[in-house]
């Protein structure tokens, strides 16, 4: 596939409906995420997209956003201390499956994701990628499986906030 028949693809929002990995590192926050989602959105530059996403992790939402290089498949990022380098693997039409290899303080980790249009994917698709992460020798079950009625991180500028219902506890403001 060429990058122009991928891009247009992969553009819009996407709610991350399951994850594995291969290091306990990613393992624990992958079982601490409550909700997420990413954005991609196309930039001036022909083989850069920004990524957006926003993730609620132990009930305080983490927005980020960085810039991915994207060229013959192969995604580029860094972002803190990490890089890491991926490529899209065949899927659902309305499903976004990516397979990342990161380096974080000389520490490699392997992790498959799979992302949806909508809240939920049909049972088939599920059990396509999960064949998948058996086939790529991932440690089962997935350590992360949104439940499909979590709530999202809004968009928000701030880096990190904390989700949570507020009262108002007196008339002033």
């Amino acid at each position: 596939m060429t990058d122009q028949y991928i891009f247009p693809q992969i553009f819009g929002k996407w709610i991350f409906i399951e994850g594995f990995s291969n290091h306990e590192m990613f393992n624990a926050v992958l079982r601490k995420t409550n909700s997420s989602w990413i954005e991609i959105l196309p930039t001036s530059h022909t083989e850069t997209v920004l990524l957006n996403q926003g993730n609620l992790i132990d009930g305080k939402c983490l927005d980020s956003s960085a810039n991915m290089t994207f060229s013959k498949n192969i995604l580029q990022i860094s972002q803190n201390n990490m890089t890491a380098t991926g490529h899209f693997l065949l899927s659902c039409p309305d499903c976004l499956v990516m397979d990342f290899n990161s380096t974080m303080d000389e520490v490699h980790i392997r992790s498959l994701y799979i992302f949806g249009k909508s809240r939920t994917l049909p049972e088939a698709e599920l059990k396509q990628f999960q064949k998948q992460a058996e086939c790529l020798q991932y440690p089962q079950p997935a350590q992360y499986s949104y439940d499909g009625v979590t709530e999202f991180c809004a968009e928000k500028k701030e880096s990190s906030h904390t989700v949570e219902s507020q009262d108002v506890k007196d008339g002033s403001q």
